[in-house]
């Protein structure tokens, strides 16, 4: 019984068994191939995916920028709200709730059209085609 390693020297070094130089010389280049093939295509499966995450990163940094310096419902920079009224966190959590809006316009779809008030009737309409700028934009209540 022989090892694979036995059956292996045997094979290879009868190949070579005149040309030992050959043999070294087909070992590093074929190492070398596979270890240079191998590195460039790691580096650059991790460098798409070190690259993907940076992406997600400065989105998710910016969005979360643009919801801590801009009211969602008139679009008014915080600076305007911390300048002349009482603050952009007061704003938001007292005339500007998001949910309330959610609320409103959940509320228009389970309501049967014939029922609308004239406001009622002019946002559903808006909002069927996905026109939202019914909904106060670039308004807000100055105190």
């Amino acid at each position: 019984e022989m090892c694979i390693r036995d059956r292996y020297q045997r094979r290879v070094h009868g190949y070579y068994k005149d040309n030992a130089a050959r043999y070294y010389f087909r070992f590093f280049y074929d190492l070398s191939f596979y270890v240079l093939v191998n590195v460039i295509m790691i580096n650059c499966v991790l460098g798409i995916i070190i690259d993907t995450f940076g992406q997600l990163r400065d989105e998710k940094n910016r969005r979360d920028e643009d919801i801590n310096s801009r009211c969602f419902i008139c679009n008014i920079d915080r600076y305007e709200f911390d300048r002349w009224a009482d603050g952009f966190r007061n704003h938001t959590a007292r005339d500007h709730v998001e949910w309330n809006y959610v609320y409103f316009i959940y509320g228009l779809e389970q309501k049967d059209p014939t029922e609308y008030n004239g406001i009622e009737s002019y946002v559903a309409k808006k909002v069927r085609f996905y026109d939202f700028s019914a909904l106060t934009y670039a308004t807000a209540e100055r105190e």
